[in-house]
């Protein structure tokens, strides 16, 4: 819409984030969750003139939702009596934290690294080949993978672990403590091979939905082993419901978010403490150690990332090649000083690349260094090679402009040469331009 009605960076950019807060808060039936999703994860400025848009979009979607599907959450549990948070619960809430907080690091990681793999493979048939068969074997011994999973965490919800086990080999197990954990947390993990597997070779495994689910185990996990090894009866639907508020913290970065989530989802306003307990320690933990995620670690290793820091934002829309100045003439290694001496006469720059037969960039020749010898035609004859220097340092084509500034401070100099990775000049990048077109950027984006 913003494109069809040729809007503005600024008003394109509070429409898309209008429609994915409007989006989460319709599937959900969660309004407050489909803004507080944008203001987390997508990072629209808090203004009236951006809130206001959004909180329209928001209960608008959720409205129409009720219509169409009625008001019943899409976790069909109902928090008891039994299930009421206590200030007892406070130590198992802060385990429950750091182990959601460590599952979170698993699921960035495992996802980063099962995505990489699949990207080394040679042909799409191959990826699907693999997939195929890791998704199988998966689902053959750990059924509960099988779809979006929320069949699995809503039997968890109402403590009813026997389900977990039908049409599995382990179905005989299912009354045994340990194996019922042991269980668990199996299909917790796999889970996330199983969807990083499928969105590698070109599914939609999702990321939000398996974030909910390997939040619910873990935190049905911690539920179950105090309940096996202590014989209390901890409810495991609190449980499982924090811990998908945990896992969903660490993962996306966005612990009001995952917050919000869970208590509108469920309806479970009493578990407020708790929620706030796990998702914050689970996004401090994962925050240690990785500080971006699901969702910015790709954009960030490609430079892509924005932030609420405009000043490196800015840089996002600065592209190398854009800025590369080309119209430098290139000498070869066997002109001599007389040579150069005619170029000068029609050329507008101060610096010369020396290139060899191959294109390859040797040295570089500036004119403060031939000013002296230049009007001494008895110097003529001197190879270029004398007065040729090393630049400081070399840019690749397509680096970010992230990285290239920090090369000028250190070096101390204001022209550096573009090559490719084997060596061929392209041309030349200047601080000044940089520092021209980012002000002119960051007016544009102001504005």
């Amino acid at each position: 819409v913003g494109r069809l009605a040729r809007l503005n960076y600024r008003n394109t950019t509070l429409m898309l984030c209008c429609g994915a807060g409007a989006a989460i808060a319709a599937i959900f039936k969660a309004p407050i969750t489909g803004v507080v999703f944008v203001l987390e994860i997508l990072m629209l400025d808090i203004t009236a003139s951006s809130v206001i848009p959004l909180l329209i979009a928001s209960i608008t979607a959720t409205t129409i939702a009720f219509v169409f599907r009625g008001f019943d959450p899409i976790i069909a549990v109902t928090l008891t009596a039994a299930d009421a948070f206590e200030l007892r619960q406070i130590p198992m809430f802060i385990l429950l934290g750091v182990l959601c907080g460590g599952m979170s690091y698993y699921f960035t990681t495992v996802n980063s690294r099962i995505g990489a793999f699949y990207k080394r493979l040679p042909s799409q048939g191959r990826k699907w080949l693999y997939a195929g068969i890791t998704l199988g074997v998966l689902l053959f011994v750990f059924p509960p993978l099988y779809g979006e999973g929320y069949e699995g965490f809503t039997s968890l919800m109402h403590g009813d672990t026997r389900s977990l086990f039908n049409t599995s080999l382990f179905y005989r197990f299912s009354d045994i403590d340990w194996v019922v954990i042991l269980y668990v947390a199996a299909i917790m993990f796999f889970k996330v091979v199983a969807m990083s597997s499928t969105n590698a070779a070109g599914g939609v495994g999702g990321t939000f939905a398996p974030s909910l689910f390997v939040g619910a185990f873990s935190g049905a996990i911690v539920a179950l082993v105090f309940n096996a090894l202590f014989g209390w009866h901890l409810s495991i639907a609190s449980f499982t419901l924090v811990g998908m508020a945990g896992v969903m913290s660490g993962v996306m970065k966005a612990p009001l978010t995952s917050i919000f989530l869970i208590a509108e989802l469920s309806s479970g306003y009493g578990l407020f403490i708790p929620l706030m307990i796990v998702a914050c320690i689970s996004f401090a933990v994962d925050y240690y150690l990785d500080p971006d995620s699901i969702y910015t670690k790709q954009l960030r290793l490609s430079g892509d990332l924005l932030t609420h820091d405009k000043d490196q934002s800015v840089f996002v829309f600065l592209k190398l090649e854009e800025l590369m100045e080309t119209d430098f003439y290139r000498i070869r290694e066997t002109f001599t000083l007389g040579d150069i001496v005619h170029v000068i006469s029609h050329a507008r720059r101060n610096i010369f690349p020396v290139i060899d037969d191959f294109g390859r960039l040797i040295g570089v020749v500036q004119l403060d260094d031939l000013r002296e010898d230049m009007f001494k035609r008895e110097k003529w004859g001197t190879p270029i090679g004398r007065y040729m220097i090393q630049p400081p340092d070399r840019i690749l084509e397509h680096e970010q402009i992230q990285s290239v500034l920090p090369k000028f401070e250190e070096n101390q100099t204001w022209m550096l040469p573009v090559v490719d990775k084997q060596n061929h000049y392209l041309g030349f990048i200047s601080k000044s331009r940089i520092l021209n077109a980012y002000r002119e950027q960051l007016v544009k984006i102001q504005q």
